[in-house]
C-alpha cells in the first residue's frame, strides 16, 4: 500500500501503550475477557490527522467498528466517500463514540447509520490503542482507542443512511485486497487479556 492511499501501520505491540482514560473502555474490556488488547501506530493523511484531533477535542474519546457476518459467511463492508479523509478502500462499518454513549450502543448505531442493518450477537474481539501521526510534519501523535467487534446480521437490506459519508455498502464472500485494516481482521488475536 502506498503511504498516500490510507493509514500505514508503522509499529505494533501487544497491550495498551497507555492506560484507558475513559471508564467505558475498561468496563467493555472486562465484559469480554476473551478479547485481546493491542497497540498500533499509523501514519495518516494530514486531513485525517486533523479530523481525529477535532473529534477528540469535541468529546469523542474512542472509536468502534464491527465485522458483520451473515448466515452465508459473507462480511458486510462499506466504502467511505473521498471527502471523509480516509481512503476510499473498503472497511468495516464504524465510527466515533459520542460522549456518555455505551460502546455497544455506539457500534450498533454506527452499523445502522453506515450499513443500514441491525445486528445480533455483538462481541468485542479486539481493543486497540491506536496512535496516529501525520505523513507530513512533526506533530505529536494522537491516541485514539478503537474497539473491533464481531456481530451477526439480524435484519435490513444493506444501504447507507449517511450518503455524504458512505458511498457504497456491499456483502463480500472474501475480504477484498483493497480493504483498510485488512490484516487486523485476518490475524488471530496475539494476546488474551487477563
Amino acid at each position: 500500500m502506498s503511504l498516500r492511499s490510507g493509514p500505514a501501520k508503522v509499529s505494533g505491540t501487544s497491550g495498551f501503550s497507555e492506560g484507558p482514560q475513559d471508564p467505558r473502555i475498561l468496563s467493555e474490556v472486562q465484559r469480554f475477557p476473551d478479547s485481546v488488547s493491542l497497540s498500533f501506530t499509523y501514519k495518516v493523511s494530514d486531513k485525517l490527522y486533523e479530523s481525529l484531533r477535532r473529534r477528540i477535542r469535541g468529546g469523542v474519546v474512542c472509536g468502534v467498528a464491527a465485522r458483520v457476518m451473515d448466515a452465508h459467511g459473507r462480511v458486510l463492508l462499506v466504502r467511505q466517500t473521498s471527502e471523509r479523509g480516509w481512503s476510499t478502500r473498503w472497511m468495516t462499518p464504524g465510527g466515533g463514540v459520542e460522549p456518555d454513549e455505551p460502546l455497544s450502543d455506539a457500534v450498533e448505531r454506527e452499523i445502522w447509520e453506515e450499513a443500514g442493518v441491525r445486528v445480533t450477537r455483538l462481541r468485542l474481539w479486539k481493543a486497540l490503542q491506536n496512535r496516529y501521526l501525520p505523513f507530513n510534519g512533526s506533530a505529536p501523535p494522537v491516541s485514539f482507542p478503537m474497539f473491533q467487534y464481531t456481530a451477526l446480521w439480524k435484519s435490513g437490506r444493506p444501504h447507507s443512511n449517511v450518503p455524504d459519508e458512505i458511498g457504497e455498502v456491499r456483502w463480500f464472500l472474501r475480504l477484498p485486497a483493497e480493504m483498510e485494516f485488512r490484516d487486523d481482521w485476518l490475524r488471530p488475536p496475539a494476546r488474551r487479556l487477563r
